[in-house]
């Protein structure tokens, strides 16, 4: 485990030899399959973007494919992974009981693609980055926190586990046309299950058509 800030720590998956052979090829696979297409205005109650910015297009995969196509992510997001983020919360957490929104597959592709600021609704978030961005592909999670923003690049197999219900956080736009994958995960403390009314139709409508 690897503290960067007291609200966040991350593990390296492929030193404690978590991730299956071939795990990344399985993930992309799942993408083409079965992601969809969304776009984010910055309407949501979660959002902390500006008015009027310009749409972002995101491909999502749902926890349901997941389940289905990747079981052996899912899994890990109940077990070792659910570990991590107990130790990290301190308490046993929960799985979310909600499997569309449980564990997602993100994609951004593209010059110019990022994601929008904004803050999470669960007490804990897991991110698992199957691909990495270089200093010259852009693409880097920040949070907004002082003294100074905590600026993390995507390196494939890490799991970084964080509480961001009060720090805003997004992706730096790609400066070159790569992809960038990410698959965050939601977890609950004991008798905290609450998502805003409004979020899985945001996150998951949008432009709604299969990429394949």
């Amino acid at each position: 485990m690897n503290k960067l800030a007291p609200f966040c720590h991350s593990y390296d998956l492929c030193d404690l030899d978590l991730l299956p052979v071939g795990w990344q090829g399985d993930i992309m696979a799942t993408i083409r399959r079965h992601g969809i297409q969304t776009c984010l205005d910055g309407t949501s109650s979660t959002s902390r973007e500006p008015a009027g910015i310009c749409p972002m297009r995101v491909t999502v995969v749902t926890g349901d494919q997941i389940l289905e196509s990747l079981p052996w992510l899912y899994s890990l997001y109940r077990t070792e992974l659910a570990a991590c983020a107990s130790k990290f919360a301190g308490v046993p957490v929960n799985v979310s009981g909600d499997l569309p929104s449980s564990v997602n597959i993100n994609l951004l592709e593209g010059r110019n693609a990022r994601y929008e600021r904004h803050v999470d609704s669960n007490p804990v978030t897991g991110i698992l980055f199957p691909t990495t961005v270089s200093d010259h592909d852009g693409g880097e999670l920040i949070f907004e926190c002082a003294p100074k923003p905590l600026v993390i690049r995507p390196e494939a197999g890490t799991f970084i586990v964080f509480d961001a219900r009060e720090i805003v956080h997004h992706v730096l736009p790609l400066k070159r046309n790569v992809e960038r994958v990410s698959v965050p995960m939601n977890y609950y403390l004991p008798g905290l299950h609450s998502r805003p009314s409004d979020l899985d139709h945001y996150l998951y409508t949008g432009m709604g058509e299969p990429t394949a």
